[in-house]
C-alpha cells in the first residue's frame, strides 16, 4: 500500500535491513530456530529463508531482500495490505468478534499456506493466533520490537550456541535496557533532557 523508494545514491550504504540480513551483504542477523519452526513446510513464507553454512554450521539466512547487490534495491515497505488484514484480525479477536477475526486471519494464513484448513479458534486463543501470524508475516521488516513493547511482553533472545550466542536471553518488562540510551550529543544540546534510567 505504501513504500519508500530509494534511488541508487541512497542505496550505496549497508545500513538497511537488506544488508543486515542478506548473506550476500553483511548477513549478520540469522533466523532463529524457534521462528523457522513456526512455518509449516507448505508455508510460502518459509521459502524466504535459506538454509546455508556459516563457519561449518547449518544456519537459516533471511532471503526476503533479494536485490541487495543491485543499485535498485528492494523498496522499504511502510504499510502492507497483509498488515492491515492482521490489524483487523487482531482487533476483532480482542473485541470478541470471533468470526470476523477468523475471516481476516484466514485471508492471510490460507493465502500463504494452501494446505492450511483455517483458524476456528475463539477468544484468547484467536488473539494468540493473530499475534503468531503477525510475527510470521511481518518477520524481518523491523516491526516485532514495537509489537513486544505494545503488548508489554517479556521477550526472549534465544541462545543457539555457536550458531548465534546470546548472553542476555530474557528481556523482562522491567528491564531498563528496553529503552536505548540517549546519545551524549543530544543530552549536551538540551540541558533539560535527562538520561534514561540505568545508563
Amino acid at each position: 500500500m505504501f513504500e519508500l523508494n530509494f534511488n541508487s545514491a541512497a542505496n550505496l550504504g549497508v545500513e538497511g535491513l537488506d544488508a543486515i540480513y542478506n548473506r550476500a551483504a553483511l548477513g549478520d542477523m540469522l533466523v532463529t530456530d524457534e521462528l523457522y519452526n513456526l512455518y509449516t513446510a507448505t508455508d510460502r513464507r518459509r521459502s524466504l529463508i535459506v538454509d546455508a553454512k556459516r563457519a561449518d554450521l547449518d544456519v537459516h539466512y533471511v532471503n526476503k531482500y533479494q536485490n541487495v547487490a543491485n543499485a535498485d534495491r528492494d523498496e522499504v515497505k511502510m504499510v502492507r495490505y497483509a498488515e492491515v488484514l492482521l490489524i483487523l484480525a487482531e482487533s476483532h479477536a480482542r473485541l470478541g468478534n470471533n468470526s470476523e477475526g477468523q475471516k481476516y486471519l484466514n485471508m492471510i494464513a490460507q493465502n500463504r499456506d494452501a494446505s492450511f484448513a483455517g483458524y476456528t479458534l475463539t477468544g484468547p486463543a484467536l488473539v494468540e493466533a493473530a499475534m503468531s501470524e503477525r510475527r510470521k508475516e511481518l518477520a524481518f521488516e523491523g516491526l516485532r520490537l514495537f509489537d513486544l513493547f505494545r503488548l508489554n511482553a517479556t521477550f526472549n533472545r534465544p541462545n543457539m550456541g555457536a550458531k548465534a550466542n546470546s548472553s542476555y536471553v530474557e528481556v523482562k518488562t522491567t528491564d531498563f535496557r528496553r529503552l536505548m540510551p540517549i546519545p551524549e550529543a543530544e543530552l549536551a544540546a538540551n540541558p533539560n533532557m535527562a538520561k534514561n534510567l540505568g545508563y
